[in-house]
Formats: structure tokens, C-alpha cells, sequence
């Protein structure tokens, strides 16, 4: 049987009270009298206690409003370690598990991974009068398979067709290395390797 844990953080609740402090003020003060007239007006009146009640219920509708249903009890069942990666485990998957967070590097990884699985040709060119010039090119394996941070990786190197020359990416390829990270993020979630989105896990902390 579990039994339910708060889903806030210590500093979390912390800024609750203190949000909520001020109405729990109002709603004291006006139940007992206080006011800056002499002591003898130092009494609760029925007219006191009501506008009390009304501050203190107007001040828990916004806290709760500016809160939202993330900060409630919630069941939380026994975690099970696991000590062996997920199957099938992508490099830049791995790296994120590992970091914490996806980075640039996992859509460098990614883009050796698709090659090595067929959806991205590499080619030298030799120039007489140059330095070799490196082309990627797209193959034709079908995309059914991937997983959407891969097809995205695949859409923002051939955007402009299936043949691209390496140094034409930057910096026209950065654009689509954060959709690319931020789609990695979305998936790592969706898999239930993390609770939440990374970033807004490490705000926690």
C-alpha cells in the first residue's frame, strides 16, 4: 500500500506560504479588529469576520489559480531500480540518460547513428585546386521506423534537398539542432525515463 507524498520541494512549499501569508493576515486582522484607532476598537465584529473570510477565500482562488493542479497530493507508487539500459537504446537516448539533458552533441550522435543505419551517405570530393569538400547525401530507407527526433534530424540537414555539402549547415543547420534537442527532451518523457521535462526538473533542485 503507498501512501501519498507532496509533489512540491521544500523551496516550493516555501514560496507558497509565503505567497499566501498576506491574505491569512488580512483574514486574522479583520476577524479581531485590528486597526490603527485606539485599543477599545481592538474587537471582532460580524462585519469584520465576514470581510476576513472573503480576503482569505479570494486569496486562496489566485495562490491556486497561479499554482495549477501540478502542486497536489498525489499517489506515488514504490520506484523500481533498474540496472540495465532500456532496450534498443539510441546514442543520443544514452547520452541524455546520462547528462541529464539533451545537448548539441546528441544530434552530432545522431546524425552518426542514421549514417551507419543506412538513411545518410557520406562522401569525400576531391577538388584539384582544393581541399576535399565532405557531402552528405539522404538514401531512400524509409523513415516509418524512426523516431521523430530522428525524422526532424533528417528534415534539417536536407531542407534544401537530398544532397548537402557539410560546411553549408552552419549556420542554417542550428535552427533545426534545437527542435531536434527539444524533441529529444519531449521523447525521454514519453519513454518514462524522466517525470518531467529535464529543464524544469533542474529548476527544482
Amino acid at each position: 500500500m503507498t501512501r501519498p507524498e507532496p509533489a512540491w520541494t521544500p523551496r516550493e512549499a516555501a514560496i507558497y506560504l509565503a505567497t499566501l501569508a498576506p491574505f491569512v493576515l488580512l483574514f486574522v486582522g479583520a476577524a479581531v479588529g485590528w486597526t490603527i484607532a485606539p485599543l477599545d476598537h481592538l474587537r471582532p465584529t460580524p462585519q469584520n469576520i465576514a470581510a476576513g473570510a472573503v480576503t482569505l477565500l479570494v486569496g486562496l482562488i489566485i495562490v491556486r489559480s497561479q499554482w495549477g493542479p501540478r502542486h497536489v497530493f498525489r499517489e506515488r507508487g514504490t520506484v523500481v531500480p533498474e540496472f540495465e539500459p532500456p532496450d534498443d537504446l539510441r546514442p543520443a537516448e544514452a547520452d541524455a540518460l546520462l547528462r541529464g539533458k539533451p545537448s548539441r552533441r546528441d544530434v552530432i550522435a545522431t546524425v552518426v547513428d542514421l549514417t551507419l543505419r543506412g538513411f545518410i551517405r557520406i562522401e569525400e570530393r576531391l577538388e584539384e585546386n582544393g581541399p576535399p569538400t565532405w557531402v552528405l547525401e539522404r538514401t531512400d530507407a524509409s523513415t516509418v521506423e524512426l523516431h521523430e527526433y530522428e525524422r526532424k534530424t533528417l528534415a534539417g540537414l536536407f531542407a534544401h534537398g537530398k544532397i548537402v555539402e557539410l560546411a553549408a549547415l552552419e549556420p542554417r543547420f542550428f535552427v533545426a539542432e534545437d527542435l531536434v534537442q527539444d524533441e529529444l527532451e519531449g521523447h525521454v518523457v514519453r519513454e518514462g525515463w524522466f517525470a518531467d521535462a529535464p529543464a524544469r526538473l533542474r529548476s527544482r533542485w
